[in-house]
């Protein structure tokens, strides 16, 4: 098999671009309102969330083609994604999660699930969910749907 050769490995010279929000700076009262007012990564919530606790998470993002790469920490909180969320949203992509730190346990569309720290689990926002989280830590790829349409299986079956 041949060695890649430095030169075949050229950059287009453009930087990658990272994005960050924290509400670490601002009073706790005004966090949560701050966050659901951010416009990343859609203008409008893609979840309804509830927080378990008070409320303060920061957030990395960079766009690397059609692959979103996403680090987050966020306090605890319920998310729920409905068929209405998802007939009105325009963001649809698969998104892997490692969870770094932290618990989660929900139901996504009729599949019960329970993670820990160390764990992976595969997000379709095309489908119905609802998960509690403690306090985590994640990493995440957002994949778009036609990216995530090429892998071999059905995508029906990844989901939670």
């Amino acid at each position: 098999m041949r060695q890649p050769n430095p030169s075949d490995l050229e950059l287009s010279g453009e930087a990658l671009t990272v994005q960050r929000f924290s509400t670490s700076h601002l009073p706790p009262d005004q966090r949560y309102d701050a966050w659901l007012a951010r416009d990343w990564p859609r203008a409008q919530s893609i979840f309804r969330t509830e927080p378990t606790e008070p409320f303060d998470t920061s957030w990395a993002s960079a766009q690397l083609g059609p692959i979103m790469f996403v680090y987050t920490e966020i306090t605890g909180q319920r998310w729920e994604r409905r068929l209405q969320d998802i007939r009105t949203s325009d963001f649809d992509p698969i998104i892997i999660n490692m969870l770094a730190q932290g618990e989660r346990q929900g139901d996504m569309d009729g599949r019960l699930f329970r993670e820990s720290a160390g764990s992976f689990s595969i997000h379709d926002l095309g489908r119905p969910s609802l998960h509690v989280s403690s306090a985590s830590r994640t990493y995440s790829m957002v994949l778009a749907r036609p990216l995530a349409r090429q892998w071999p299986g059905e995508l029906r079956d990844l989901h939670g």
